[in-house]
Order: structure tokens, then sequence, then C-alpha cells
């Protein structure tokens, strides 16, 4: 029994190597060497159970297609419903912490070698493909209007998902979390509220009609706006305009979107912003008001940005 125990033991720490290797190191620094450095064996025990580097290679990118299988399974089987299993998945598959960028580094370094290998190749794609369809399904389930269209719906999801990761692979300090997540999340409000990607070319829909803009908002938001208690927002960098519009709360397990218009929008510099301009309550810390909009939403946004209160209504205008 401790003979398999140990046994298991090495065949797990082996496991780890190559898949931290090729993410340290990438493709051309996943060497038996490398791997056996850092599983702490010789490179004969390396040699032993993967026969070649595109064995090492496989290995890995198989490794990270269960890991991101059993995070996902469990993402869905937690949400409420399945619009809300659709965002987790999709935000779940980002590289925001070091255990998920790894992955990301691992599906980088993969890919760059699988373009000259058409074994890998192959790999690749069918693993895709396998992320590509649960999206899809998760689509249809949620927004059943939406069937018709749903694969070229989620081919566009999973092209944000993947080049995103791609993006904070490469620059993980430029590519924050909430940046990761913001960029996202704007796909998911287009490809879930927009019109059919033939509208786009002229083939449907009436190409003169207004299209209201969609503002979404923290589900936490949702009574207020409903309640009219909430009748102003604070944006940077939106170019949010006067008209209809139609307000979407994200992650909200029951909200639907509401027809709404912005009726006003006023532009003020940050450092500058009172309480007053921005509808918040006499005595507010704008200081720290501000802080929190750079916190939560926008983490670039500069201390003398120009930003926009915009005043709401339910209904149109």
């Amino acid at each position: 029994m401790s003979r398999t125990r140990d046994a298991e033991a090495s065949r797990l720490r082996l496991s780890e190597a190559v898949f931290g290797t090729l993410a340290d190191r990438g493709p051309t620094g996943l060497t038996l060497r490398a791997v056996a450095e850092r599983a702490g064996c010789t490179t004969g025990l390396v040699l032993h159970t993967f026969r070649d580097k595109r064995a090492l290679l496989l290995h890995a990118r198989d490794l990270m297609h269960e890991r991101t299988r059993v995070r996902s399974d469990a993402l869905e089987a937690d949400a409420p419903d399945a619009g809300s299993a659709l965002r987790a998945v999709l935000l779940g598959a980002l590289p925001v912490d070091r255990e998920r960028l790894a992955e990301a580094r691992v599906w980088v370094g993969f890919l760059a070698a699988a373009l000259a290998d058409p074994v890998l190749a192959e790999r690749h794609a069918a693993n895709s493909r396998a992320f590509a369809e649960r999206v899809t399904r998760l689509i249809e389930s949620a927004y059943p209007e939406l069937h018709a269209d749903s694969a070229e719906r989620a081919a566009a999801l999973v092209a944000a998902v993947e080049g995103v990761s791609s993006l904070a692979a490469g620059d993980p300090d430029g590519w924050t979390e909430a940046r990761q997540v913001a960029a996202v999340r704007t796909v998911i409000l287009a490809v879930t509220t927009g019109s059919a990607p033939e509208d786009d070319l002229g083939q449907g829909g009436d190409m003169d009609a207004p299209t209201p803009d969609t503002i979404h908002f923290h589900q936490k938001h949702h009574e207020a706006i409903v309640s009219g208690e909430k009748v102003t927002t604070v944006r940077w960098n939106e170019s949010v305009a006067v008209g209809a519009a139609t307000f979407v709360f994200d992650g909200h397990p029951t909200a639907e979107p509401l027809v709404g218009a912005v009726t006003a929008v006023h532009r003020y510099r940050l450092d500058t912003l009172t309480a007053e301009q921005a509808h918040q309550p006499p005595g507010t810390d704008m200081r720290r008001f501000g802080q929190q909009l750079r916190e939560n939403y926008y983490p670039d946004m500069p201390d003398d940005a120009v930003v926009e209160v915009a005043e709401l209504v339910l209904g149109s205008s």
C-alpha cells in the first residue's frame, strides 16, 4: 500500500512539473531536464513516462482542459439559472489569479507549439470546441430567442475570453482583473442583448431605427432603480448619450433588462466633482467616491478624468 501511495505521489509531482514548466518557461523551455529538476527526479523517469516533447505538451494541455472543465462544471452547478451560469463560466475562465494565469500561459504555449504540429493542433481545436459547445448550450438555455444564431454568438464570447486570456498571459500587470472582467462583460452584453449578426450587414432589421444604448449596472442597484431612488449614474469613458436605453443588471439572478432613457448628461472633472453634481448625499466624501469608482469599475481612470453624470428614467423619455 505504501509503495502504491509513493508511486501515485511521484506521478502527481511529475504531472505538476510538466504543467508548471510549460507555464513558466514556454514550449522551448519544456525539456526533459527542466521537468526532472522541477519534479526532483531523473530524466530517465521523465522519459519513461513521456516518450517525447509532444507527449509532454499533450499532457499539459489535457491537464489544463480537465482543470477548466471541472471548474466550469462547478460554476454551472452553483448558478441559480442558465444566464448566471453563462456569465459565471465565461468570467471564471479569465486568468485573474495565479492558478488561472498559469493555465492561460499553458494555453498560449501549447498553441504556439501547435502551429507546426498537426497532432497538437487537432487536440487544441478539439478542446476549444468543447468550451464553445458549452457556451452555445448555455446561450440556448438562457436565451431561447437567440437559438437560431447561438453558435455564432458563442463564438464571439469564446473569442473574447480567449483573446483577453492571451493578452493577460503576456501582460498580467496591464490586464488587471477589473480590466479583464470589464472587457468580457461588454461582449456578454453585446451578444445577449444586441441584434442578430446579419443585421449589422444590412440583411435584416430597420437600419434607420435608433438602437437604444445598453447601460449595465451592478445587480445591487436593481431595487434602487426600480423604486426610483437611484436616478443618476456616474460613468467614465463610456460615451453615454441622451435617448432611449436598456438597463441591464449584471449577475442578478432574476432581474430582466428594463426599458428606460437617459434624459440628460452632464460632464465634470472628477477631481472637482461635488456631491450635488453627482447627486450624492450632502457631506459625501468625494475623494473616497472617486476612489470607489476606480476600485470597482475604472482602474485606469486618472484623477483629472472627465466623468459623465447621466440622469435616468424608467420608460421612454
